[in-house]
């Protein structure tokens, strides 16, 4: 019976794939269109470098860049850019960005920890300036204000568990201090 079971969706050279994964023991199977693949994985040095058996055949692969939405890898000579697809986190930001209009906060767009609070009341935001970064599921998250406005209350602090919804940022009525 296998240990766990993620169903994603891969972006490489702009294409797309559906995976899914299941744990089994210490190999990975690996189901892409249809076909299974049988994978164990093995770091040999440090933190860059593993080696992946794919269905018995050693291939070197090495991170050669990570970024919030992309990770470069790269296998044997070969560099593959796989773009992450978050489309559940993007549909809370633009619900968490229309609760942010309609009540003057910046929201949660999903629960997180609050890893930093990047202004301070009283501070002028434009649209876009990082406000909050959030940790989800091992990710860190930059939330960006939503509008050019003053910020007139912080309502976490660093280190706060926090739901999605939750008010982040209260900022002034209309833009500015009343």
């Amino acid at each position: 019976m296998p240990d766990s079971t993620t169903h994603f969706e891969l972006y490489a050279d702009e294409s797309s794939f559906i995976v899914d994964a299941e744990k089994v023991g210490e190999d990975i199977h690996v189901r892409i269109e249809g076909e299974t693949y049988r994978v164990r994985i093995e770091r040999i040095d440090g933190e860059d470098l593993l080696r992946a058996y794919l269905n018995g055949r050693a291939l070197n692969v090495r991170l050669e860049e990570q970024t919030e939405s992309s990770m470069t890898l790269r296998v044997g000579d070969e560099l593959i850019k796989f773009q992450r697809s978050l489309p559940k986190f993007d549909r809370l930001a633009k619900r968490s960005q229309k609760s942010s209009t309609e009540e003057d906060c910046l929201n949660s767009p999903m629960p997180g920890r609050v890893v930093s609070v990047m202004v301070k009341e009283g501070q002028s935001v434009r649209s876009g300036d990082p406000v909050v970064i959030l940790e989800s599921m091992k990710m860190e998250t930059i939330l960006m204000s939503d509008r050019d406005a003053i910020v007139g209350e912080i309502l976490v602090k660093e280190g706060d568990a926090v739901k999605s919804g939750r008010g982040l940022v209260r900022y002034f009525k209309g833009g500015s201090p009343q």
